[in-house]
Parts: C-alpha cells; structure tokens; sequence
C-alpha cells in the first residue's frame, strides 16, 4: 500500500482535515485549560479527557492511514455513483425524447431475430397472428421459409385471411438470381444458396398450392414478386400500421438480425422502411401460378 499517497488522498477532502483539526485543536484546548484550574482532582480530570480526545482521532487517523473506509471517502464514492446514475438516467430521457419527439414510430427492439423470436408478447407466433388478422399485408424476407410457410397452421390461416379479403404482398429472392449466390456467400453459407434456394423453392410450392384452394378473385389477394437486382438489407414485415424490421448483418446469418418493430403509418422510420418496399417492389414484375410452376419445375 502507497501510504504516503493514503495520506496525501485523505488531506485532501476538506471535511477530513476539519474533523481531524477538531479532535486536535479541541483536545489542546482543553489541555492549556487544565492548566488554569488549580483544583488537582479537576485538572487531572482535563488532562485525561484531553489526551483521550486526541487519541482517538489519532488512532481513526492512523487506521484511515491502513486501509479503514473514512466516512468522507465513502460520501465521496456514493456521490460519484448517484452522479453515474444519473449521468445513465439522462442518457436514457435523451433517447426517449428521441423516440418520442422526433416521431422515429420505435414501439420496440430486440438484440436480435433469436430474441425476437422467443419473446412471449409481441414475437413470432405474435406476428404471425397479426399477419392473419391484418386488413393489408406486405412481407419482404429471404425466403419466407422457417418459421413462416414452413408452419403449416400459419399456411391454413394466412390463405383464409386471402378468402376474406385481406390483401398481401411478399417479396422473396429469386432463387436462381446472382444476389441469393451473393447473399448465401456473405453468411459463408455451406451449401453455396443451395439450402436457401431450395426454401424459396419450398415457400412457393406453398404459395402454388395454396391459391389452388382459393376462389378466383381471392386468389388476387394476393401478389408475389421476385427479387434478382437488390440485396434485401432487412427482413420487413408490415400488418396494417405495424411494422417488423430485422437488419441483415453483413457475414452473418438472420437469425442474428438487430430486429426492432415501428408503429406508423405516419412516423419516420415506418415511412422510410415502407419506402424500401416500394422500392424494391417497383423493380420487379409479378410472378404467376403458371411461372412459379415452370420455374419448380425447371429446378427438379
């Protein structure tokens, strides 16, 4: 232990070097005091008080010295921490007030897809309710497949929302395009696309067989287009004025997505990311049952 900067630290606080001044000062004091009264009994009485006094502050100074915990140093370290907690508390209005006054529509955030997934109020089985009792739908993924249509009780709900009138839009990789080669080769994909080709694959035998069982005009409901120019960055999924958005990071799989979901239709990030999905919708033309079928085809 470096005493000398004990010492030195110690000193420094005012408070301490009054209290230490008092115990010495004080106890002087009445020492030179003593010396005044001529009563024997009475001085010894004095003298003794005093040298008590002053050691005590001695010996509170000498185990401040090796390592006791001074009152002024745990004031100082309680200050320090209520001033770190609310350093943090300000911190935290500032973003609210980002949230809240810029209008940005953030409604909630997870660390990423995984989390979002298993959140028990507003994750994938949430979202996937919300999808089925939405009046517009748009969805814009990767594949659509895990998760999604691979579940056959969100299959049977989802086309019956489409006989009811409800009306979606999904947005997948072409999975004969360049950008799926290139996005299955920044997530160091195995297969080489061949796993996320065979989903989109899986996703629109799905979407075939399951306007097979709807009426012509609900059949309409539904418009599905493929993506062979663009990167999707996100997965974006729409219902009515609630928005999911998981960020694809680069070298990394989806399930690793920063995922967050917006409350709009009027707010800033819902508006930015809905014009995404314009966007990437406008460069692409809508794929028929009829060329779903030839492309299944062509890939057995």
């Amino acid at each position: 232990m470096d005493y000398r900067a004990r010492i030195k630290l110690l000193l420094s606080l005012p408070s301490y070097r009054m209290r230490l001044a008092f115990f010495i000062v004080l106890g002087g004091a009445i020492i030179l005091t003593s010396y005044l009264v001529s009563d024997s009994f009475w001085k010894d009485i004095l003298v003794q008080f005093a040298v008590v006094f002053i050691a005590v502050g001695l010996v509170d100074f000498v185990w401040d010295i090796l390592g006791g915990d001074p009152m002024e140093l745990r004031m100082v370290n309680a200050f320090s921490d209520f001033y770190t907690k609310l350093d943090h508390l300000h911190h935290s209005m500032a973003i609210l007030s980002d949230i809240v006054d810029r209008n940005i529509g953030l409604d909630r955030i997870w660390p990423n897809r995984r989390a979002w997934a298993s959140d028990s109020s507003e994750g994938l089985e949430a979202w996937k309710e919300r999808v089925c009792q939405a009046k517009s739908v748009d969805i814009m993924s990767n594949t659509l497949w895990n998760g999604w249509f691979k579940d056959e009780g969100f299959r049977k709900r989802f086309f019956d929302s489409l006989a009811r009138g409800v009306t979606a839009r999904i947005l997948i990789y072409d999975p004969n395009s360049n950008v799926l080669r290139l996005r299955a080769a920044n997530e160091h994909d195995p297969t080489q696309g061949r796993q996320m080709r065979n989903e989109i694959e899986s996703t629109l035998q799905m979407i075939v067989e399951g306007r097979e069982g709807l009426k012509s005009a609900a059949r309409k409901n539904l418009k599905v287009r493929l993506t062979t120019n663009h990167y999707h960055l996100a997965q974006i999924i729409r219902a009515d004025d609630k928005m999911l958005v998981a960020v694809y990071m680069s070298s990394k799989s989806g399930s690793h997505a920063l995922t967050f979901q917006l409350k709009g239709p009027y707010t800033v990030y819902f508006s930015t990311y809905m014009e995404q999905i314009e966007i990437l919708w406008k460069d692409c033309k809508d794929i028929e049952d009829t060329d779903i079928r030839q492309l299944l085809t062509e890939a057995r």
